[in-house]
């Protein structure tokens, strides 16, 4: 049911308190009015009585007859009243208005009994003989102690009916005049008590959406409880905007803390449905679907029956749960899930945060096969080294051939060592100074660190028989010249090495868009591609074998991969090439130069 306002309350409900009001004291006032006015006809009708009674009391004895009735009449005329003169027997000895032979005995009439009893007979009540209603008045009238008549004076109740509709209608004429003054002055009081409740109601209902801007104006002249009740709403007010704002404020907070975490967070329903994600979430799990994603189900985000098993083990079992699921996309995620609960309504849901560790277990990965690596290749010239150097110690060998085998061996496994240790001291160092921030960037031009690697090449290439075409335009970078050089000789070392002998090595550099491009490209049997993502990793080798007789160290490519990273470049295999090895050494134009 619809509620209605408290003006329409108060405005029917006081006019029709007036209404009634006014309609009582009409009909009080009337009624008051009737009775008074028979009173004073009564009165007025036994003073008339009295005041003929001794002119009654001659005419008996000095006339009869028609006389009599002629002479009752002219007083009747003077008077304005109807009057009779009736015997002790009820016999009609002369009516002014009937003639007496023509009615019927009276003894029986009410006044009429009374006044033979001797007392004033008052009665009110219908005339048969007049047919209308008639106020009688009966005086018993005696000589020397005996009834001799009795006079009865009357009028008519019609001239009191016109009396009495003239007043009512003056008395409705002015209740109609007060009442529209009474609905005047009810409407101002009850605007003057709605008003500010209606106010104070408009600006609670605003307060329930949240809105504490707009104030209320406490209306003059009101009644102590309304003001009373206007300072308690203003109070309550300024709280509650003092709450909602510390209230708004915490939520902001946990909402950017929530949206910022780099973990996935998921809140979710006891029905396994989603109550909140953030962005963390929805970028691990690729979940692009545009709309409000609360109350969708869990699996159609994460697409994992076996996380909707941990979930639902959280949920059932309460209990905390931490476990690793690997997608078959390689994605690999930590997950932590507990229960959420609340004294008042007992388990709320539950949280999941999803940590993506493929990198961590891929990096670790990658450390287990470098400590093997390493191992694999510091041991085995170690143990070259050591079995020769126990052969010289327990063998006297007397012939120099042989003594000088064992001994170009053991330098030659030396050298190699060396070399490992050097480019893993140079990884290192690389590693560490880049994170850091000890690697400046020096504005160089790329053409003379590129004559000045050609340069120190060019004796080992011809030692093959093979030629370097070296191309490359001006142009002005900022980089680490040091590394950048280091980087490209690592490029072409390889180059000489595995290209064959008599064969011609492309050293060029080009502008590309907003990069520079530098191609180091031999002559050699190629690189399968099952081997191309690899490439770059520590001691990784196509050949392990052929590395190990010309003396790599199995690091270079990967010093080469470091030192274009720092650069916020690539180095990378060019596939399209089918006729040898294609190295791309790429790095962007646009770096600033560091102080």
């Amino acid at each position: 049911m619809k509620s209605r306002s408290l003006f329409s309350k108060l405005f029917p409900t006081y006019f029709l308190i007036s209404l009634a009001g006014l309609v009582i004291l009409l009909l009080i006032t009337r009624l008051a009015f009737q009775n008074f006015y028979f009173k004073e006809t009564t009165a007025n009708l036994v003073q008339k009585a009295k005041i003929l009674e001794k002119e009654i009391k001659i005419l008996l004895k000095t006339t009869q007859g028609d006389e009599l009735e002629h002479r009752i009449q002219y007083i009747s005329e003077i008077s304005e009243n109807r009057l009779t003169l009736i015997l002790p027997d009820g016999k009609v000895l002369a009516d002014s208005a009937h003639g007496p032979h023509h009615m019927e005995n009276h003894g029986t009439r009410p006044e009429i009994a009374e006044a033979i009893k001797g007392h004033v007979g008052k009665s009110l009540r219908f005339s048969d003989t007049l047919g209308e209603e008639q106020m009688y008045v009966a005086l018993p009238i005696y000589e020397d102690n005996k009834l001799i008549a009795i006079f009865r004076n009357s009028v008519s109740v019609e001239k009191l009916q016109t009396s009495l509709l003239n007043f009512t209608h003056n008395v409705i004429l002015w209740s109609m005049i007060l009442l529209l003054v009474l609905t005047y002055f009810i409407f101002i009081q009850a605007k003057k008590i709605s008003l500010p409740l209606e106010s104070m109601k408009a600006q609670i209902e605003s307060f329930a959406a949240n809105n504490f801007q707009d104030r209320i104006e406490m209306v003059e002249n009101t009644t102590e409880e309304i003001s009373s009740l206007f300072l308690a709403v203003k109070a309550m007010s300024e709280k509650l905007q003092a709450q909602f704002l510390k209230i708004n404020k915490q939520k902001n907070e946990q909402l950017a803390v929530f949206a910022s975490m780099l973990e996935g967070v998921v809140t979710i329903y006891p029905d396994l449905n989603i109550y909140h994600i953030n962005k963390a979430a929805l970028e691990l799990f690729h979940y692009e679907k545009t709309g409000p994603i609360k109350g969708t189900p869990l699996y159609d985000v994460v697409k994992s029956r076996r996380i909707i098993e941990l979930a639902r083990t959280v949920l059932e079992k309460r209990v905390r749960v931490d476990k690793e699921v690997e997608y078959e996309s390689g994605l690999i995620l930590n997950i932590h899930g507990t229960i959420v609960e609340s004294e008042e309504s007992g388990m709320l849901g539950a949280v999941l945060v999803f940590n993506d560790v493929t990198k961590v277990r891929e990096l670790e990965n990658h450390r287990k096969d470098f400590v093997a690596n390493v191992s694999h290749e510091l041991k085995t010239p170690l143990t070259a080294i050591q079995g020769y150097v126990e052969t010289l110690m327990e063998e006297e060998i007397s012939d120099k051939s042989v003594l000088d085998k064992f001994l170009k061996v053991i330098s030659r496994h030396s050298s190699r060592l060396k070399s490992i240790i050097e480019d893993l001291l140079s990884l290192s160092a690389i590693e560490k100074d880049s994170s850091v921030g000890d690697l400046k960037l020096k504005e160089h031009n790329i053409r003379a660190i590129l004559e000045d690697v050609v340069f120190l090449s060019i004796d080992r290439a011809q030692q093959k028989g093979m030629k370097i075409d070296f191309d490359s335009p001006d142009i002005k970078i900022n980089i680490n010249g040091a590394l950048i050089e280091q980087a490209i000789l690592n490029l072409l070392d390889n180059a000489i090495k595995y290209g064959p002998a008599n064969s011609t090595i492309d050293v060029r550099a080009a502008r590309v868009g907003d990069k520079l491009q530098i191609t180091i490209r031999d002559r050699g049997k190629g690189i399968p591609k099952e081997h191309h993502e690899r490439l770059f990793e520590r001691f990784y080798s196509v050949d392990k074998a052929r590395s190990r007789e010309l003396g790599g160290s199995g690091l270079g490519l990967s010093i080469v991969k470091h030192i274009a990273l720092f650069h916020q470049g690539n180095v990378y295999l060019d596939s399209s090439v089918t006729d040898g090895a294609a190295f791309v050494f790429e790095i962007p134009l646009g770096l600033k130069e560091e102080s």
